[in-house]
């Protein structure tokens, strides 16, 4: 594979015997997350790419060590961790892709140290289901 073009572009390449990548689902400071296609197991699937800057402050070990940890959480609540590795030079994992129709992502707000605050609320009740904080 050859390792020019874009950063998507040569993950893509790089993953193409596994995940063929579809759209782009969220974009971050920290990340991007890709709607792909799970070629061997025929399902949707989620892939998040840490940004160039973070994965080279966190490293591959440590991204390794906190992946492993990850992946044995078993809650209701966690998303299960499908797969994850280093591929063109990014470190990634994936998930599964939740599409959910009845619900919205906002940002209706900056937190006390200048952080985002995201809430995932219901459409149709107005119901906050979640939050994060993110920089």
């Amino acid at each position: 594979m050859a390792s020019s073009g874009p950063a998507p572009i040569r993950l893509a390449a790089a993953l193409a015997d596994r995940y063929r990548f579809t759209k782009v689902a969220g974009l971050g400071g920290m990340a991007i997350v890709y709607v792909a296609d799970d070629l061997r197991h025929r399902r949707q699937v989620a892939i998040k790419v840490l940004a160039a800057e973070l994965s080279e402050a966190v490293g591959v070990e440590r991204f390794r060590r906190e992946i492993e940890i990850a992946a044995r959480l078993t809650h209701p609540h966690i998303l299960p961790l499908h797969d994850s590795g280093e591929a063109a030079g990014q470190l990634y994992y994936v998930m599964p892709y939740l599409e959910l129709p009845g619900y919205a992502i906002e940002r209706p707000a900056l937190g006390p140290d200048d952080r985002s605050i995201y809430f995932l609320r219901s459409r149709d009740e107005g119901d906050i289901w979640g939050a994060t904080l993110r920089p």
